[in-house]
């Protein structure tokens, strides 16, 4: 194998590497909104509901909980999007 041959398939590797990110890339936002309007319309049909106004310690405590499972979902975003 010539210099020339290894470094076009190296290229070649290359590429279809670069193709495989690009396309998990592009296709994540996909379903990141879809995730989004799913809680959200959770959220309002759980409201909707509701039979008799919880206790505000309840509803704090399940806004802080689902706060942060969504921001430990989005961060895993940040990082999946920073490292394409």
């Amino acid at each position: 194998m010539t210099d020339f041959e290894c470094v076009k398939e190296q290229f070649n590797l290359l590429m279809a590497q670069a193709q495989y990110w690009q396309k998990t890339w592009n296709s994540r936002p996909g379903y990141e909104w879809k995730m989004t309007i799913g809680l959200w319309t959770l959220l309002v049909v759980s409201v909707a509901f509701m039979k008799e106004e919880p206790p505000v310690w309840f509803l704090i405590a399940i806004g802080i909980i689902l706060f942060l499972l969504y921001f430990h979902w989005l961060r895993g975003l940040w990082n999946a999007n920073e490292d394409d």
